[in-house]
């Protein structure tokens, strides 16, 4: 018989607290509580991850479960981004930031006794590595390098070929060519 991961529901309580029901077992308003009820999410570091993530940023990142199809999502969105739009404040794109080693990114795992996985900031778009020393240790949030894309090659304009580096002499009024 094979092991199953648990479901876990995040959510939020009345008081606007941030809490994990694991399966049918209660409500955990903390890693430490949620550990005490449910000691088998530690066999499991997707729903652990996820309920991580959850006590320590709420839905602000997103664990990144499928690393294939995150970067195919990555690479979705910049496909769709205009590479000769300029920056603009307030609008985010990819293309500002960069892309990551994708290769680098994990499914959720337990290494050394940290558990260790890669979270996507949801506003940014842009991915994370996550460690966790102890279980019930607040997770750092380490923000993944990230390599600029190229500059898109931009045809000078007609009005910007004649000037001062050009070989044509602008006319003076009142002069013919």
């Amino acid at each position: 018989m094979i092991d199953q991961p648990p479901a876990v529901v995040l959510g939020i309580d009345d008081s606007g607290g941030k809490l994990v029901a694991p399966g049918d077992v209660g409500q955990a308003h903390d890693m430490a509580e949620l550990l005490k009820m449910a000691p088998h999410l530690k066999k499991h570091p997707l729903p652990l991850a996820q309920a991580v993530n959850h006590f320590a940023h709420g839905s602000d990142f997103r664990v990144i479960s499928d690393p294939n199809a995150f970067a195919a999502e990555y690479k979705a969105e910049l496909a769709k981004e205009d590479p000769s739009a300029p920056w603009q404040a307030g609008v985010i794109r990819l293309r500002d930031h960069g892309v990551p080693d994708f290769g680098a990114i994990r499914a959720p795992a337990v290494s050394g006794g940290h558990l260790v996985f890669y979270a996507v900031d949801t506003f940014l778009g842009v991915p994370y590595k996550v460690v966790c020393a102890t279980l019930t240790a607040t997770p750092v949030y380490e923000p993944m390098p990230l390599t600029p894309l190229p500059a898109p090659k931009v045809e000078p304009r007609e009005d910007e070929l004649i000037g001062p580096h050009s070989n044509s002499q602008p006319l003076l009024p009142g002069t013919k060519p």
